[in-house]
């Protein structure tokens, strides 16, 4: 699982993001009736100059704080639209060129557990005697404070008394294993792939091995591309649980308008624990 589906906190941002534009450019229209009213009151004389100018400056003052809040907001709000747009690309890309299952991308902690080394040659030279006491600290970090690290690019740590600043550059960091995952790292980007075999996701697999021994007997039988087939497989517990699951995958996969489990003379096709004898006929 590619460690997205925008997570919690992300999704809360995103909608804090588009409520306070929501509210901003609401209240950026309300400041210039509340201007054009008082403009208009000092000009028929309900409002004297001292009050009008009091209440010109205090919505101008407001209006030009929340201006470039509303702008930034909204290129913000871009950045989060474009980053769902490049995710999804992603996601499809991967999928169509990989036999993951399931693609979900996760930004912050979410289920990975991280660990800090430090690279003692060059922290050793910055920090001298102290850095028995850093490394001390960098083992010990919480994950919020690794995440802080790899977001804001250092850390502020007191050592002895002594304010220090470590650098993530100069640390290494790594995602712990997870029983069952194989997890890889490089720079900020984790990936985390789930390898326990499912009895299910095994006969999903013998049921793509079926689809390649039987597309290689299409090629070697000198069969056209479209030609439909009839395929006899002979009996094994692997390959039988594979079709009563997978069959219909399978002959859409081959053009096979049947797939029978028989006793058969067929070419006798090497798999990884057994051999299987697979009859193909033109249809």
């Amino acid at each position: 699982m590619l460690a997205k589906k925008h997570d919690i906190l992300n999704q809360m941002e995103y909608r804090k993001l588009k409520q306070f534009i929501e509210y901003g450019e609401k209240r950026i229209k309300d400041l210039d009736k509340l201007i054009s009213g008082a403009y208009s009151d000092y000009k028929l004389g309900e409002n004297e100059e001292k009050r009008y100018r009091r209440l010109i400056k205090k919505y101008e003052s407001e209006q030009y704080d929340l201006e470039p809040q509303v702008e930034k907001s909204k290129k913000k709000l871009e950045t989060f639209d474009q980053r769902s747009v490049d995710l999804r690309l992603l996601l499809k890309t991967v999928r169509e060129q990989t036999d993951v299952k399931e693609l979900n991308f996760i930004e912050g902690q979410g289920m990975l557990v991280k660990k800090v080394k430090c690279n003692f040659r060059v922290m050793g030279k910055k920090y001298g005697k102290l850095m028995k006491g850093v490394a001390a600290q960098m083992s010990a970090l919480s994950q919020d404070d690794i995440a802080r690290l790899e977001t804001d690019g250092k850390l502020a740590i007191t050592v002895d008394g002594n304010c220090l600043e470590v650098l993530a550059d100069d640390v290494e960091i790594i995602s712990e294993d997870i029983p069952g995952w194989l997890v890889a790292n490089e720079g900020n980007l984790t990936v985390a792939l789930e390898v326990e075999l499912t009895d299910d996701l095994k006969r999903e697999g013998m049921a793509r091995e079926l689809v390649n021994r039987i597309q290689n007997l299409r090629k070697d039988s000198g069969l056209e591309i479209t030609d439909r087939i009839a395929v006899t497989l002979s009996p094994n517990a692997d390959t039988d649980a594979a079709i009563e699951s997978y069959g219909d995958l399978v002959k859409a996969q081959v053009l096979a308008n049947s797939i029978d489990i028989a006793p058969n003379d067929g070419q006798e096709v090497d798999f990884d624990d057994f051999k299987l004898n697979i009859k193909i006929v033109k249809a």
